[in-house]
Order: structure tokens, then sequence, then C-alpha cells
């Protein structure tokens, strides 16, 4: 107890030097604290003054009869890019049909909207303005941070023309300047979100929570606040007895490594203001999950790219109004947006907003799963190496919307936009032949000439005329503005274009084809901004001609950004993609057939059948933007009765939203037969069967290009080449076939968050092998693996639904991830509390720690701790290094760990779906692995394995086995040193990203080598290992999975051997014949088998 003086008083404590220093630098501590919070406050805020400038210049342009409401809170009125203008009016129109469908609503009953997150947006005016009998009885109030609000009331206070419905406020409560009120019709409330009991306070001062239904609105708010902190404003929303919650936020439709995604994190990153829902909820589908789980039993979500193709969201007339206010020619970036912003309604009561797109253009939306075939096999899809690089900066080869066309022995990409503006200039790429079976790239050289075209263009034609190569080249149409559109069309003739007539009226975005005699056109778009279903035709004696189609009653629909092709073998082929008037990606798909009469030239057109419609459907084949390329058909034997053929289709946007990269590249392959009618003698060729083909993810090589505004040819001839008569090659080779495609220039601007461009062309080339040997004629091309940009290509994700099916991947031998399985209730469940409930927090496990965020194994910086499972799951919480990765109960050193022996207490909450019955039927181990912010080494398992994730999600980086060679896996290891996730793309590797979330069950084949990485939250999975192999793996006991193959295991001991029988033998003659051996090993090592699974590998 305190001593007393002589009076009786306590005597005051005398503080030591130690505990004065201490509060010291707990005081200090508390202020960086404070500091570090308020910095974070400010750049959110922050956020809000660049958006408001945006949604100004929206107002002052869609709007311009309506008041200014935005004037009063910012500086300056700046006119945004047509881009963002439209962008953001597709946020607001999204909020204010939320907001709409709430007010209409059980009219006549007390309602709220409430703001979260505010900013200055004057939403309540614009409302009160627009929609005033529909707004009655209704309280708006906007809520942000205290300091925000308080400048918000002040430009209030100062505006007449807010004064107008909110004359005065006052404060109420016993907080003052915390709430304000201007009777029953709006209030501003200062309150930081993350106090959710001081914010319920505050509203019961304005608000009956009971009696009255409340529309929460976050629009690119919430995402800024800690993932937590957002989750549980959510799930208190919910306690509110008539509550509905509307929610506009970015999602990553396609992993971030999508160029788009890529760009937009690093924007927001920069800001300070890191996105931070993204890692937790990536996905739209993650999204629902998370409302769902936080009490909501009423979700929809859609991608805003959906609701601009709802004609009862966006409806016409406002689609007209926008295109009159300003031209709009950004089409593929405005999707690139949108499909990266989500609108998510959720109510606690029945739902009446419905977000479903229906389908205007009729085509039925029925999955392709089973009309898929094999991916292409034999295919090198590569970023190309030019030489002169450094002679023309880092711009070369930069451009977009230009024309491409292979020239005689060149590829040459005209016109487009650069780097900094409309280009007049060409590129022109050459290059000299590959001699096979020699180690020499193809090498390509990269030429910027400057052109005599007049004027600078984009989304123009060049078409060749013939099939020589040396062919007449016609430029026709293109713009400089969609308000500047030419009608001048030109040849190339002796290295200079002339002009050689006019295609009237001018016109962009159109469809040209060469045919055997001259050049068909159909659609595009006018200055006028009509969009064109006209059909024309040109040839060196007549110009242009316009066709009346034969059958009235089969005429496609007008469209713009379309693709038609020709078919080889004839003046036929197909047209389909583009956009309508409205805006909206056609869904059709027609066949096309040209012949010139005497009476003219003649198309007859017919609509593909519907049953080949569904099954190309799953290939996004409705596009707008792309390019379509004939080539050679993926059946080489077809019979007399029937023909194959084959188109590529590359890049652009598609109707259903970011195409995801395994389909920015896919083959249509049709199947057409001779069949003749029994009432007209003639016999016709009708299609049949339809599929398609997507490229292997693992193809798919850093950087991920961005295919959109590219061009695309085939640089080969649609012939096969006699490779013997290739000048320098006296093998006997057979004819092979194949062919390449140059994918030149590309990019976006990527909304607000800066722009993307393509820093190279790319070549596809396929091999369908020769027809005697099994030679594959490759076609490597070189590129500096230290100047990677871009994401790596994401593991495929399926859906598996019967044991058939997985039965086939394990037999295909790649890393998938199973999504909308079944693995049980441990998703919801197996929360921290929970695992302590159950597993007992006394219980002992054995853990590593480690000191730092990356364990490795050769170097052991780790060291296994025995503790009490409580204290391991209080420690991760607190952000530890520590992983579980559980052993058997009983004997840890005998027998392998499985989940239903060692955690009883959670069996029943985990389950294998049915489909992995093979997995259940040849169980090794089924571990489970809990870790906190620490990353796993790198290593392989001889064992077949799916990775099941149950909370918290996780990134596997996997390399195939061919790689092993490069990832410093020392001999008779299983793992590596290596740091795949701190250090660039290791050279001539094909690493994958499988990026789980709860309830993805990853497979990992055997000798897949992977490293692991949590991203959001702590991990927590079940791990089953089951032998796919019916012999050959090691004799005695194995509780891990991980020894190797017996014959590795006896092979070594046959090479020490084999090492130790070179004894004596002088080191020159030694090393000699240990390298001639070590040769016959890489030749048997690298059969004819294995060269084709390498390049279905690269």
């Amino acid at each position: 107890m305190p001593s007393l003086d002589q009076s009786g008083m306590a005597a005051p404590c005398v503080e030591t030097p130690a505990g004065a220093s201490a509060e010291k630098r707990r005081i200090a501590k508390a202020a960086r604290l404070r500091r570090i919070k308020q910095q974070e406050d400010d750049s959110i805020m922050g956020t809000n003054d660049s958006s408001i400038v945006s949604k100004r210049s929206v107002s002052k342009l869609y709007y311009p009869d309506e008041p200014d409401f935005y004037e009063p809170v910012t500086a300056r009125f700046q006119r945004r890019h047509p881009l963002i203008n439209r962008g953001y009016w597709l946020r607001m129109q999204a909020v204010e049909h939320t907001v709409l469908q709430f007010l209409d609503e059980n009219q006549g009953s007390p309602k709220a909207v409430v703001n979260l997150g505010c900013g200055y947006d004057p939403l309540p005016w614009q409302f009160w303005h627009r929609y005033p009998t529909r707004c009655e009885g209704t309280l708006f109030v906007d809520v942000d941070y205290p300091d925000l609000i308080r400048k918000k009331e002040s430009f209030i206070s100062r505006s007449p023309l807010l004064q107008q419905e909110v004359p005065a406020l006052s404060s109420v409560g016993p907080e003052s300047n915390t709430v304000l009120t201007c009777g029953e019709k709006y209030a501003l409330v200062g309150c930081d979100l993350r106090e959710l009991k001081q914010f319920e306070k505050l509203l019961l001062e304005i608000l009956n929570l009971r009696g009255t239904s409340i529309l929460f609105i976050a629009e690119v708010s919430m995402t800024y606040m800690r993932v937590d902190d957002a989750d549980a404003l959510i799930r208190w929303a919910n306690t509110i007895e008539h509550a509905q919650f509307c929610m506009l936020e970015q999602y990553l439709p396609d992993g971030s490594s999508h160029p788009f995604a890529a760009t937009m994190l690093a924007h927001f990153n920069k800001l300070g203001t890191p996105l931070q829902a993204i890692p937790r909820y990536p996905r739209l589908e993650d999204h629902r999950e998370r409302f769902g789980r936080l009490g909501w039993p009423s979700v929809q979500v859609q991608s805003l790219w959906t609701l601009w193709n709802n004609l009862q969201i966006v409806k016409t007339h406002q689609r007209h109004s926008l295109d009159i206010a300003e031209p709009f020619d950004e089409w593929e970036e405005f999707a690139l947006f949108a499909g990266h912003y989500f609108l998510l309604i959720a109510s606690n009561g029945p739902l009446r907003t419905k977000l479903e797109c229906s389908d205007e253009t009729g085509t039925p939306k029925i999955s392709a799963t089973d009309a898929v075939e094999e991916p292409r096999k034999a295919l090198s899809f590569s970023p190309i190496e030019f030489t002169d690089k450094a002679k023309y900066g880092t711009n070369a080869g930069v451009r977009r919307f230009a024309a491409c066309v292979r020239s005689q022995n060149e590829v040459v990409c005209s016109g487009g936009l650069g780097a900094h503006g409309r280009l007049t200039s060409e590129d022109v790429w050459s290059r000299g032949l590959e001699v096979p079976g020699t180690d020499t790239p193809i090498r390509w050289t990269l030429t910027e000439r400057q052109s005599n075209m007049p004027e600078s263009r984009v989304s123009h034609t060049i078409t060749k005329l013939g099939n020589k190569s040396n062919g007449t080249l016609l430029m026709a149409g293109g713009r400089s503005s969609p308000k500047t559109v030419f009608e001048d069309c030109y040849q190339f003739e002796d290295n200079q274009w002339s002009l050689c007539g006019t295609l009237q009226p001018g016109r962009f975005r159109h469809c040209v084809v060469p045919t055997s005699t001259g050049i068909l056109t159909t659609g595009g778009k006018t200055a006028a901004g009509e969009v064109l279903s006209e059909w024309r035709y040109w040839s060196k004696l007549a110009g242009w001609v316009k066709i009346t189609l034969r059958e009235k009653d089969h005429v496609p629909p007008a469209r713009f950004g379309g693709v038609m092709c020709r078919r080889p073998g004839g003046d036929r082929g197909i047209l389909f993609g583009g956009m309508d008037k409205n805006g909206i990606v056609l869904t059709d798909m027609w066949e096309w057939q040209f012949n010139l009469t005497e009476q003219g030239p003649q198309v007859s057109c017919r609509p593909i059948s519907v049953s080949i419609a569904q099954a190309i459907e799953g290939a996004n084949y409705s596009r707008f933007g792309a390019n379509l390329i004939a080539v050679p058909g993926s059946s080489q034997h077809s019979p007399v009765s029937s023909a194959s053929y084959s188109f590529m289709l590359v890049g652009g946007i598609s109707h259903n939203g970011v195409i995801p990269a395994s389909e920015e590249i896919v083959w249509l392959n049709f199947v057409e037969r001779l069949i003749e009618d029994a009432v007209h003698p003639s016999a016709c060729r009708v299609l049949t069967k339809g599929c398609y083909q997507r490229l292997p993810a693992t193809s798919i090589r850093n950087p991920r290009p961005l295919l959109i505004g590219c061009a695309a040819t085939k640089v080969s001839d649609d012939q096969d080449i006699q490779i013997s008569e290739i000048e320098g090659v006296h093998e006997e080779y057979d004819i092979a076939h194949m062919y390449e495609v140059l994918i030149c220039g590309g990019g976006a601007v990527c909304f607000s968050f800066g722009s993307f461009h393509n820093r190279t062309s790319y070549s596809l080339v396929e091999d369908f092998g020769t027809l005697g040997r099994k030679n594959i004629l490759r076609s490597p091309h070189v590129y500096d693996a230290q100047k990677v940009y871009g994401g790596i290509p994401q593991v495929e994700e399926i859906k598996v639904n019967t044991k058939e099916d997985f039965d086939m991947i394990v037999t295909n031998a790649k890393p998938v991830i199973i999504r909308g399985s079944d693995v049980g209730s441990c998703t919801e469940l197996w929360t921290h509390e929970y695992l302590v409930e159950h597993i007992g927090a006394e219980t002992e496990i054995i853990v590593h720690s480690c000191p730092n965020n990356r364990m490795t194994f050769s170097q052991k910086n780790f060291s296994y701790v025995k503790q009490a499972f409580g204290d391991f799951i209080k420690a991760i919480q607190s952000g530890e290094k520590l992983y579980l990765r559980s052993v058997s109960n009983k004997q840890p050193f005998k027998q392998p760990t499985k989940l239903d022996l060692d955690f009883p207490g959670l069996a029943a909450d985990f389950q294998l779906p049915g489909a992995l019955q093979r997995v259940k039927d040849a169980l090794h181990s089924s571990p489970l692995r809990i870790s906190g912010p620490v990353r796993l080494w790198l290593h392989y398992d001889v064992l077949a394995n799916v990775l099941c994730q149950v909370r918290g999600t996780k990134t596997i980086r996997l390399y195939p086995p061919g790689d092993v060679d490069l990832l410093g896996f020392g001999p008779g290891s299983s793992s590596s040193n290596i740091d795949v996730f701190g250090t660039e793309i290791i050279p001539h590797t094909c690493p994958v990203d499988a990026k789980l979330q709860p309830g993805d069950i990853l497979y990992i084949p055997p000798m897949w080598m992977h490293g692991a990485m949590p991203t959001a939250g702590n991990s927590v999975a079940v791990n089953c290992f089951f032998r796919n192999l019916e012999t050959g793996y090691a004799m005695g006991k194995d509780v891990y999975g991980n020894r190797d193959l017996q014959s590795y295991e006896q092979g070594r001991r046959d090479v020490e051997k084999l090492v130790r029988s070179f004894d004596g033998i002088p080191r020159d003659i030694r090393r000699f014949y240990l390298q001639r051996l070590a040769a016959e090993l890489r030749s048997h090592a690298g059969g004819e088998e294995c060269v084709e699974a390498e390049e279905d590998q690269h």
C-alpha cells in the first residue's frame, strides 16, 4: 500500500527512470498509430475529390437541363474523357435504379436512404429534383467521417441552390455537430463506421430503426475499410428489421494478373488506398457468399457490364441520349471497366429488384462443356524478340486499333493509336526462315516507316486481294474521331498508297473479306452514328457496288465491330459478333455465300443452327473488336461426304463480360456434310456440328498480353510446308503441316487508372506434326525473362460432376481448380473459435515456427515447436509466423495422419465430393493444414493429391515436371530453396498460379513442383494424398507421401556404382565418358513422347 507522510497523506509516487522511459515509448507509439490512422483516413477521404469531379462532368454533359448540384462542392469544372464520363454515368445509373426500386416498394411506409461514405455526392438533391413525388416520406441520410461531414455542411450552408431543399441544418443529440438534420427530409451524420455502437446510437437520434425501411448504399466506399470492419458493418445492417443493402465496388473477374486488374490495383495502392475487400472477396460468387454468411437471405449481384446489357435498367432512349451528348467509341475499354465493377443488392426480406439480364438477342445460354474438345496441343504462344529495339525506344511496336496484313514476306501494321496519339506510320515486321532441327531462334526485324497515308486513322481495314503474297492491298474506311469518319479508299502499289475511289457513307469498325474476284464488306458505323447492315462489293473495274441480299427474310442485323472471315475453298464464310445500335454485343452467327453472276454480285445468308450455336457458346464467341482468322481444321482426315474447317478467334470483349485468359484465343471448329435433298436432286452442304477448343493455360507465357485493340494476321500460307526443300537442310523430313499467326499491338486505357500497352507482338504457332516421322517443327521466340510484365497464367477452373470427369483430370496430369463441389459444412463452421472448441484448446500439436514470412526446408530456418492448439490459434491471429501440418497423434513417425482419426471432432464437417471416389479408395493421408502469414517452400509430392481450401485464401504456384532442372532441386531432394514468390519469373520455366478460395479443390499431379502463400486471413485446408499408380512406389513406410519412386532410388544407387567404376582413370578421360553417358540419359528423357509433352507444357 502507498506510504503515508507525517500528515497522514499519501506520499506521491516517484516514477523510476525505467518506468518513465516505457511510458514515453507507449505514448509515442500511440501517437504514431494515430498519425497512421489519420493518414489512411485522409487518403480515403481524398478519393472523394476525384470522384466528385468526374460526376460533375457527367452531370454537366448528360443532364444539361438540370441544376448543377456539384458546383458548390467542386472548385472548377473539368470535362473528363468520354470513357470516364460513360463509366461514371453507368455507376450513377446503377445506384439510381436501385434507389428508385426501393422507393417504389411499399409506398406510404416510412423509408430512409442511408449513404455510407457519401463524400460530397448530392444524390438527395438529384432525387428531389427528378422524382419529387416518389421521394415523399423518405429521409435521406449522408454518412461519412466527421471532418468531411463538417465540410459538407459548410458547402450546404453557403449554397443558395442546395439550401432550396435544405434551408437550415440543426444539431440533435448530445454531441453537437455530429448529427445535423433538416426536418424529416435530410440528415448529416459524422461518424467513423468502424464504431458501430456509436453509429447505431446516432441513427437512433433521427430514425425509428424498427418501423422504417432502410436502404444502405455503399458506392465504392466500404472497399477501403479493413475487411473485418466492413463485414461487421454488413452484419450489423442486417439486424435492422426492414433493411436492404446496395453495394457497388470493384472485383476481379479473371484474377489480379489481368492487365486491367493489375493496373487498377496498382493505381489504388499508389494512392495509399488499397482495395481491402479484393484479396478476400475477388469474385462475384465470393460477395454473394459473403452477404449470405453475414445473415442476408436474399442477395443478387451482377457486373456493371451485365447491367449495361439489360434494356430494363439502361433503356433505349437513355443510350440514345448518351450518344447525342458525346460521341463515343471506347467500347472495349468501357467493357473492361464495367466488367471489373459489380452491383450487389441484398435484403433481409423478399427482394423485388431483378438484376438478371434477359437475352435480348435470343441466343440461349447453354453450357457447352460436353462439346469442348481437347486443348490444341502442339502450340507455341510467345512474345517475340526483335532486333533494333534500342533504335525505336520503349514505344516500339506500340499501337492499338491498327490494320494488319501480310504483304510479300512482311507483316505490315498500319495506322492506329500509338502511345501519344494517332499514327500515320507503319510497323513492318520481317524475319528470316528458321532451319528446323537447329537451336537458332526466329529473330524478327521491326522497321517503323513513314507512310503517305493522307490522314492518321484508326478502326480501318487493309485487305489483300487474292492469295498471292504480293497481291493488291486495299485500305478502306476508318476514323480520326467518331464524328470524323473517312470514306476515301486507297490501293497500295509501287510502295505507296494511291486514291482509288470512295466507300459512301464513310464507315469504321466494318467487316471486310477478300473473295476470289474482289472484296466484300458489311456493317460498320457512320459519322452520324448509324449502324450499317448493307453489303458492298469492290472490284478494280467497278469500284464499290451495293448488293441486295437474295433472301430478304435472312438478313443479318446491322452491326459494327463484328468479325467476318472467308473459309478455305470458295467464296463462303461466317459472320458474327459486333454491337447493335444500343451498344449490346450481338449473339447471332451467320453463314454467307458470295456469287458473281450475270446480274451482278449476290450474297445469300442464313443463320447457323441453334444446336451449333449452343455447342460453341462456352467459347464466348459473341464478341466485339475481335480478330477472326481461317486456319487449318482440327481434323486432318475427313470423309468425302464431309469437310471440316476452323477459325481462330483472338481477343476483343464478350457479351458475357471479361473474357478469361483461357478463352481469349479459341478455335471454332465446324463439320459440314454433303446432303441430298429428296425433293430437289441437287446436293447441298449443311453445317452439322460445331465445337470449340481453348488455348492451353500453360501456353500463355508472360507477359500476359491485353488482347484489346490488337490486330492479327496469318503469317504462313494456306499450304503444307515441304521442309526438305528448305535450303541447307539435308536430313530427310516428311511434310509438316503448320501455320503461324502474328498478333500485333494492343492495349487499353484502363479507365482513370492508367494505360496498358503490349510492348511487343506475339507469335502463335500450331504444328500438327508430320505425316510420317513425329518430328516437331519448333518455333522458339527469344525473350528476356527478367523483363516480364503482367501476370502468371492461372490454373484452369472446372466443374466435376462424375467419377469419369475426375478420372480424366488424373489422366491428363495437369493441375485444375475444381469449383462448385460440396466439401461439407467446414467452409462455414471452421472459424478459429470453432476449431479451438472441437480440437481442444489444450491439445498439444507440433508446429513450424519461423522468424520471417518464408520457410526454407533445405536451410531449416524454422524450428519444430510443441504448443497447445489454443495458443497456436491466438498466435497466428496476432500475426506470428507459424504453420501446422498435422501428423498422426498416436504414431507420428510410423503412420500417416488422417483427419477422421486424428481430429474426430472435425471429421463430420468435411467430405470429399462423390465424384472424387478415386481419392477415397486410394487414400494415403489427409493432413490438416493451418497457416499464419508464412510461405511454404517449393517442393514436389510423389503422390497425387487434392488440396481442399476451407477458410482463408492462398496462392499455389506450380511448375510442370519438365522444369525440375531449372528450379534448384538437389540430387535426391524433393525440396528447393528458391523463393518462387519473391523473385522475377525464373527464365525458361512455365509457372501457373492457383488462387484458392474457400470451397475450392486443387488437383496437384505427382511431380508438379509447388509453393504456397496465404493471401488473406489464416489459411485452413485439408490435403488428401492418394496413390494414382498401380506399382512403382518405394518399399517401406512413407509417412509424408514424398518418397521418390523405387526406380529413382535404385537408379541413384546405380549411378554411384557407375561413377565408382571409373576410379583410377585420368580425370579428362573420366569426364569424357561420363558426359557421353549423361547424354545418353538425356536422350532417353527427351524421346518423342516427351517432346510432345514439352510442347504442350510450353
